[in-house]
């Protein structure tokens, strides 16, 4: 009987596994693409725009049909996106922003400007880090109040502001970056960081609900090491690390799937997988003891900087 009962789990198991894995292979590997041909001619917001993974998305947004509003706070690096999403044969508008520092009067400017146009896509991607892995206790005070500045307050407000249009015209995408580290394993050296991420995750992830029979995707975007400025690290002969094309078209290729909680890179996702499959004490002990080499390279790549 005991024989019986642990065969019949096993198989379920074994079915339970065989099923993950078909997905997980259609999902990346077989599935179409999203038809973005009912989004041609509208308007996209990506905010962060000026470099790596936002100016990948515009681009790719751009090859699409979508017209692109452009925010970030370097005009000059915009301009250059602008003309790429330009020569694409649609429209591209720059608005120059901090979204840690702008006031109620440059807000409401702001969402004034952006409502006019009725965008039919959001993507959330602006947002801050720490030069390297760095305890919490030791991070300045205004450096973590500016991470929820950018990377969740002004998630929140922009998404806020388009979101009615979207319910209204009953088709829509919002994109909200959150992170590999704070939504799927622990950030442990990037606490406050990794806290903003999981709030874009549980926001994101909440609003898909609220919003789905109105006809709009919210999609929480959970990547490791994407090629950027900020993350410092390239994608080349590094399969761990996704280049920022690769991600924005991977995210765009699934837009509206069934999958709210996204990974655009099948290797992230199979870490994200292989990690969390893991005790919580043992990701902890892994993710600071990686955090705390990272630092340690890091300071001293910068020390020897100096001393040239």
């Amino acid at each position: 009987m005991a024989i019986s009962v642990l065969a019949a789990v096993g198989a379920v198991v074994l079915a339970a596994a065989a099923a993950r894995a078909a997905l997980f292979l259609y999902d990346y590997f077989l599935a179409p693409p999203a038809s973005w041909t009912p989004y041609a001619g509208t308007w996209a917001v990506v905010t962060g725009a000026s470099a790596g993974i936002g100016a990948a998305f515009a681009r790719r947004l751009a090859a699409r049909g979508l017209h692109v509003v452009l925010l970030a706070r370097r005009e000059d690096k915009l301009a250059a996106v602008a003309a790429d999403v330009r020569a694409a044969g649609v429209d591209a508008r720059v608005i120059p922003f901090d979204f840690a520092s702008s006031d109620a009067g440059a807000w409401a400017e702001l969402t004034a400007t952006l409502t006019a146009l009725s965008p039919t896509v959001l993507v959330n991607n602006v947002g801050v880090n720490v030069g390297e892995p760095t305890d919490f206790l030791d991070t300045p005070a205004e450096t973590v109040t500016r991470m929820l500045d950018v990377n969740v307050r002004s998630m929140v407000a922009v998404t806020r502001a388009l979101l009615p249009a979207m319910v209204a015209a009953r088709r829509g995408v919002v994109y909200c970056l959150s992170s590999g580290g704070g939504a799927t394993v622990p950030a442990c050296m990037l606490a406050a960081y990794g806290g903003t991420k999981a709030y874009a995750d549980a926001f994101a992830v909440g609003l898909a609900g609220e919003v789905a029979p109105a006809g709009v995707a919210v999609h929480s975007l959970v990547p490791f090491m994407v090629e950027s400025a900020m993350s410092k690290v390239r994608a080349r002969g590094n399969v761990m690390v996704c280049t920022a094309d690769a991600f924005a078209e991977g995210a765009l290729r699934r837009a509206g799937g069934r999958e709210v909680r996204l990974n655009p890179y099948w290797v992230h996702a199979l870490m994200g997988a292989a990690l969390g499959a893991a005790p919580l004490g043992v990701q902890i002990r892994y993710i600071t003891n990686l955090h705390a080499g990272i630092r340690k390279r890091a300071l001293k790549k910068r020390a020897a900087a100096a001393a040239k």
